[in-house]
């Protein structure tokens, strides 16, 4: 068995860990920080960012050595953050789970998701600025099941209607 893996922040965050293993799983809050956590890697790890810069975003991805630790990532309501700002998530390859829900952004930086290949579940809700231009880029998005895009007040029926398949639920 691998040993605990050492991760420090000096950032407010609250740390969850999954406790199943099903596709949209259960999370509970383990700690908070900023502080010095000890992760065990046979276990699947989130965490929610609240009220950060992009700075302080890329301030936590340079602290994670360990990106595939990280299976939900929860930026929701950080509207200081933008297309540039989110795109530096493509670092996290291990991303199951996905919250940017009422983050600033046109979709712009979308482009990094169909490398994130187990990702499951993303929520665009409330991204008032989210331009249907960008979107075609969900559609390669083959592990996803679960997409809320409830008040994206630039999008028509017509634009959700196009990201239907069989085994997406779209909210909308």
């Amino acid at each position: 068995m691998e040993e605990f893996i050492r991760f420090e922040t000096r950032l407010v965050l609250t740390l969850y860990r999954a406790t199943n293993t099903d596709l949209i799983p259960e999370w509970e809050v383990v700690d908070s920080g900023p502080g010095i956590f000890r992760l065990d890697p046979a276990q699947s790890y989130g965490v929610r960012l609240k009220s950060i810069s992009p700075a302080e975003l890329r301030a936590f991805l340079a602290e994670t050595s360990r990106p595939e630790l990280w299976k939900m990532i929860n930026l929701s309501e950080n509207r200081n953050l933008n297309d540039q700002a989110i795109g530096q998530l493509a670092r996290l390859t291990a991303l199951e789970h996905l919250n940017l829900s009422a983050v600033d952004l046109t979709g712009e930086s979308l482009s990094f998701l169909p490398n994130l290949r187990n990702l499951r579940t993303l929520d665009l809700s409330y991204c008032n600025r989210l331009s249907a231009r960008y979107l075609g880029v969900i559609l390669k998005c083959r592990a996803l099941i679960r997409l809320n895009l409830l008040g994206c007040s630039r999008l028509t029926n017509r634009d959700v209607k196009a990201l239907q398949r069989n085994g997406l639920t779209i909210q909308y």
